[in-house]
């Protein structure tokens, strides 16, 4: 295999890097809760982020493109989905056991995810039924999703999940272990 030389890599390369050093400062919603800790582990994971649409992701359960959930971190975000159909999703990932060896959980925007009816369950009080009793790390409202500014998400990068600070962070290549 030939190595990569040449300017055009040498660009690549220097914006990569300029990447990663971005990637250094930490995601803190302004608005997290610690919403269960992992027993023994203070509420903090680490693992390689896994990040995708609720409703797209759930399609990918079960089927031969599902990627290894084990020690992950997964980010999940939503948009105009009613907190019922939320439900649906989430009650078929737990009775997959798709949830079972995560290490943490990362929530972006469920944008325009409003109840039908005055009454019903907001799409918070259904992440937090469905999620809530898994053991792990949760944080919510982090910067990403449809709607709104958003961070760019380090898929599949070594990240850190504070349950206790509402942070999510990667880490760089250039401390990156090998």
């Amino acid at each position: 295999m030939a190595a990569c030389t040449g300017p055009f890599y040498q660009r690549w390369r220097e914006n990569q890097i300029g990447r990663d050093r971005a990637c250094l400062r930490p995601w803190k919603a302004e608005n997290c809760r610690r919403w269960s800790v992992r027993a023994g582990g203070g509420g903090q994971a680490q693992g390689i982020l896994l990040a995708g649409n609720l409703t797209v992701a759930t399609y990918l359960l079960q089927t031969p493109w599902q990627p290894s959930l084990a020690g992950a971190i997964l980010a999940l975000e939503d948009v105009a989905e009613v907190p019922y159909r939320l439900d649906r999703l989430l009650t078929y990932w737990r009775l997959t056991g798709a949830l079972k060896n995560l290490a943490g959980i990362a929530l972006g925007r469920f944008s325009r995810c409003d109840p039908p009816h005055k009454g019903d369950w907001t799409a918070q009080q259904v992440l937090r039924d469905r999620l809530g009793d898994l053991g792990l790390p949760i944080v919510a409202n982090l910067p990403f999703g449809h709607d709104g500014p958003n961070a760019t998400l380090p898929i599949g990068r070594r990240v850190y999940l504070d349950g206790e600070s509402g942070c999510l962070r990667c880490e760089s290549i250039a401390t990156a272990k090998a």
